[in-house]
């Protein structure tokens, strides 16, 4: 039997990760709460792309025992849009969201998330001086 490769539709990984946090399956093992507030994702995503959720898990932080994180700093929006950018979700700052975006990037320690929010305010001032 014959496959034309043609006919294949390539399905990125992350989007299919994406799709499974969005729905909240139960593949999704990794629980962030703010409040009321609370979204599960990918214990595996999260591990390996935030040194600070690696930080708390190796050295046995009560969030471990615990099963979630509790974050009491940002708000629910740069949270949410810090962990979709580590499934490969550019957010979508504006002015007066991109400062909460940075301190949620320093303090989950995502260098790339601060590195893209830092290029954001150097593309935009570079249009208002143009």
């Amino acid at each position: 039997m014959d496959f034309n490769m043609k006919n294949k539709k390539s399905v990125s990984t992350s989007v299919l990760l994406r799709k499974q946090v969005e729905e909240q399956r139960d593949f999704c093992d990794f629980t962030v709460r703010h409040g009321l507030w609370s979204k599960r994702y990918h214990a595996c995503v999260v591990y390996s792309s935030s040194a600070f959720i690696q930080a708390m898990m190796r050295n046995n932080f009560n969030e471990k025992a615990k099963g979630f994180l509790e974050l009491k700093v940002g708000c629910v929006e740069s949270i949410d849009m810090a962990m979709m950018f580590l499934y490969g979700e550019a957010p979508k700052l504006s002015m007066e969201n991109v400062s909460a975006v940075i301190h949620m990037a320093q303090f989950l320690l995502i260098p790339n998330l601060k590195a893209f929010c830092m290029s954001w305010i150097n593309r935009l001032w570079w249009l208002k001086k143009t």
